[in-house]
């Protein structure tokens, strides 16, 4: 993913300051508007495989020959045009025409874009595959000639004085340079100082697919210091980084990252339909992570047609990923990281899917376009959808004002929008993410009894008030309780969750929490044989019988009466979408007779009913740690805990 970053210092240069990425900070709401403005062009034919902002023109690149301005006519531009950010004017000045598609932009200084592609020449003079030209009369910058490579360019970078470049060749200037080159910002001359090398085919499996050996996407930590490219490769500089490399930037040579490697797209997938499957990757604003999409085919021992997230400061040679989302079979591709939002699409009809080409438990409609919680990787509620899906959504990119994508299809939700390839959501009618903020000590504890009364106690952490009647009946069919954010969460025996939200002296009204059939996609056809009909996971089916429920860190925590282990899942307040897989911890107690729970301050409080005691654990990253300790019963002067389940509440 293109981006300023800052540049790498040589003997006698200093540091370049880093420019922010526009993608670091959105204006306004973490999501924008699902309504897409109405001032974008057409785009008539092709795929829009690259977008840029410099100034306030939007620059596109793709496939394509022929743009139409909205409620205008047709207008000739082959592989390249421009138009306004606010009024979707077509440029008059910049028509530049390479003599074929364009794979990349990035914006540079002094009003010029980098493009990247296929083509020789753009109108007519030589260009090898790399061009720098202005935008606002779309003439070559004086000075800069890319200095001649022998394959196409899929991805540019420029950070600093310098601009990266990966692709499908193997020589620039005339020397070995396999997948990777650096340019001078200035002149396009050769750098010397990027020296690495890929070589061989991910897919090396008898009658498998072949493509040519190549770097598909790269992007760069906000300082400058690393780099993580993907693409078809099986080696970089020798060393074995399959589909995937971090490299360290440092002058004056840059170095494969000896100690970061994972081994997470080594297997194969549909090896007789893809020489390789990674798509994009985008490093976050913060520059603590990256994510990936794939294709690939139906594979649940790889990340074949997933988003995956690493950590960039991880270390070892088989590194695996912090979270993994699946879409059951469909390509990812477009991705755009901001600071509190990851946006994704491809063709896929749900995510966070469990089956093969069809909703498996835990899907959920998200056709062609979603906005993941970087924390879980899960959904986020924005779902504005394109039906038609097309064959991806191949190009994203966040501005302050909103996020534009590109592809290949022409509208936006289910035939509602018309907007043929290109599209902008605004941030103007966008929203906030729902809070994931959970209670803090001292706070309200209320306890459900088994003859549905509501009682509530005040808890610092160890001394514990009286508890009080709040309502006498009403509560018999909860199963567990959590407070994420403003919302109760609770389950009961019909096997369904419910969720009400956090009013003044009490609770608002019961609503389902059933983001699995989507009403407004549930009966829609994918135009594959089914509907956008999820489906919900397996935990529904267990609600009757959940003892206890806690969040934490983007896990929902959970006890089954008769089960030993602890459970969790990732989940998403904002959507109310829950992981389709659990892990059980099975270490510390015996969890089968809690009778509800809570974190906070770093803890994790349990009923245990056997001592009719309020218990306290330490809460690790992954779950509760060290022996149980009695923090308040009657063995310490304290209340009864006489309870079927309890959830804490923030006042």
């Amino acid at each position: 993913m293109s981006g300023l970053v800052a540049g790498i210092a040589g003997p006698a240069e200093a540091a370049v300051p880093r420019a922010a990425p526009l993608s670091d900070a959105p204006s306004g709401p973490d999501v924008p508007s699902a309504l897409p403005a109405g001032v974008t062009p057409d785009v008539n034919d092709g795929a829009v495989l690259a977008i840029a902002q410099v100034g306030n023109q939007i620059v596109l690149g793709g496939s394509f020959t022929s743009v139409t301005p909205r409620g205008g006519s047709p207008v000739a531009r082959q592989y390249l045009v421009a138009f306004d950010a606010t009024t979707g004017v077509l440029s008059s000045t910049f028509a530049p025409e390479p003599s074929a598609q364009v794979r990349t932009l990035v914006a540079g200084p002094d009003g010029t874009v980098f493009v990247g592609g296929d083509f020789g020449q753009v109108d007519g003079t030589p260009a090898a595959h790399i061009a720098r030209l202005r935008v606002a009369d779309g003439q070559p910058f004086p000075g800069f000639t890319a200095t001649n490579n022998n394959g196409r360019v899929n991805d540019l970078e420029l950070f600093g004085s310098r601009l990266l470049a990966g692709g499908a060749f193997s020589s620039a200037g005339g020397a070995p340079h396999a997948g990777f080159a650096a340019f001078d910002l200035t002149t396009g001359q050769l750098e010397p100082w990027f020296d690495l090398q890929i070589a061989e085919h991910h897919n090396q499996a008898a009658g498998g697919a072949v493509g040519p050996v190549r770097v598909d996407d790269l992007s760069i930590t906000p300082d400058g210091t690393r780099m993580v490219a993907i693409g078809n490769f099986k080696k970089v500089d020798g060393l074995v980084r399959d589909q995937i490399v971090m490299v360290d930037l440092a002058y004056p040579n840059a170095t494969v990252a000896p100690n970061w490697s994972t081994n997470a797209y080594a297997p194969l997938c549909n090896y007789k339909r893809h020489d390789s499957y990674v798509r994009k990757v985008d490093i976050a604003p913060d520059g603590s992570y990256f994510v990936v999409t794939s294709t690939g085919g139906y594979s649940f021992e790889s990340l074949c047609d997933a988003v995956a997230r690493f950590e960039i400061d991880a270390t070892g040679l088989d590194i695996v990923e912090t979270w993994e989302l699946e879409s059951g079979s469909d390509t990812m591709w477009g991705l755009e990281v901001t600071s509190d939002v990851i946006f994704v699409g491809g063709h896929q009809r749900w995510l966070n899917n469990s089956g093969r080409n069809v909703a498996g438990p835990g899907a959920v409609p998200r056709p062609g376009l979603a906005a993941l919680d970087p924390t879980t990787g899960l959904p986020l509620a924005w779902n504005p959808g394109r039906n038609p899906r097309g064959v991806a959504l191949y190009a994203m990119l966040a501005t302050p004002d909103g996020l534009w994508i590109g592809s290949d299809t022409e509208w936006i939700g289910d035939f509602e929008y018309q907007r043929e390839r290109v599209a902008f959501f605004p941030y103007a009618g966008g929203t906030d993410v729902a809070s994931t903020s959970i209670a803090n000590l001292p706070a309200d504890i209320y306890a459900v009894r088994a003859d549905g009364s509501l009682w509530r106690t005040r808890f610092d952490g160890t001394a514990a008030t009286p508890f009080v009647q709040v309502e006498a009946s009403g509560w018999k069919r909860t199963r567990g309780g959590v407070v994420v954010g403003g919302s109760l969460y609770t389950g009961r025996t019909n096997e369904m969750l419910y969720a009400r939200p956090t009013l003044p002296g009490g609770f608002g009204s019961t609503a389902a929490v059933n983001p699995y059939d989507d009403p407004r996609w549930a009966g829609v056809p994918t135009g594959s044989g089914q509907t956008y009909l999820g489906f919900p996971p397996d935990l529904y089916d267990q609600l009757d019988r959940v003892t206890s429920l806690a969040y934490d860190d983007g896990r929902l925590y959970y006890t089954l009466r008769g089960k030993s282990s602890l459970y969790w899942r990732s989940f998403v307040p904002d959507s109310g979408v829950i992981g389709f897989s659990a892990t059980a911890l099975t270490g510390g107690r015996d969890w089968s007779a809690t009778s509800g729970m809570f974190v906070a301050g770093g803890y994790l409080y349990a009923v245990d009913p056997t001592q009719q005691s309020l218990i306290r654990l330490t809460m690790g990253s992954n779950g509760p740690t060290g022996a149980p300790v009695v923090v308040n019963g009657p063995a310490t002067g304290g209340i009864t805990w006489d309870t079927q389940t309890i959830f804490a509440r923030a006042t």
